[in-house]
């Protein structure tokens, strides 16, 4: 079993060739020849350390929009589903690092007055002060997807029952999903 990283434009191609068997991802438009099922729904909810000026308040959408942020995207560019949400009541928030990984995120929050904006279930195993947003973020779904050729396949679809029974445990780590 080989886990990596692949372009969200290759994802199809890369399925409908054999490259990869499975891929997890948000939903994608245009996806014909794919199959898929929904793994996770994850809400939103921003994050700051223990002590931040804003730890005891509940946040404005002004707060929000002058607060620093720190953004944890795999891509080098592009709007994550938040800024889409922001764009979408003509705000903007303030990225002040970009990051591929949670893990360096989550030092320079400890460390900072900086905020990170990240899922529910995931802000509620790092022991950070959860504050709600204040505006409204739709839900982003993670997806399993795999091409229609394989869908009777029995190691194919063996593989597939493992993923989506790993994510139905409640135990499971949130940062799976990163």
């Amino acid at each position: 079993l080989r886990s990596y990283r692949s372009s969200r434009g290759m994802i199809a191609r890369e399925l409908a060739s054999g490259v990869i068997d499975l891929a997890v991802d948000v939903p994608l438009e245009n996806a014909t020849d794919l199959m898929h099922q929904t793994l996770h729904s994850a809400d939103y909810v921003c994050v700051v350390r223990k002590g931040h000026p804003f730890a005891d308040k509940s946040i404005t959408l002004d707060d929000y929009l002058e607060m620093g942020h720190v953004h944890v995207s795999g891509r080098r560019r592009g709007a994550s589903h938040v800024d889409l949400a922001l764009r979408a009541i003509g705000a903007k928030r303030s990225i002040k690092v970009r990051l591929q990984h949670y893990q360096s995120a989550v030092q320079i929050v400890e460390i900072s007055d900086l905020v990170l904006t990240l899922s529910k279930s995931l802000a509620k195993s790092l022991g950070f002060v959860i504050l709600d947003l204040p505006f409204d973020v739709p839900s982003l779904g993670f997806d399993l997807y795999w091409h229609d050729s394989l869908n009777e396949d029995p190691t194919n679809l063996w593989l597939r029952n493992l993923a989506i029974n790993l994510f139905s445990k409640d135990d499971i780590s949130p940062s799976v999903l990163v």
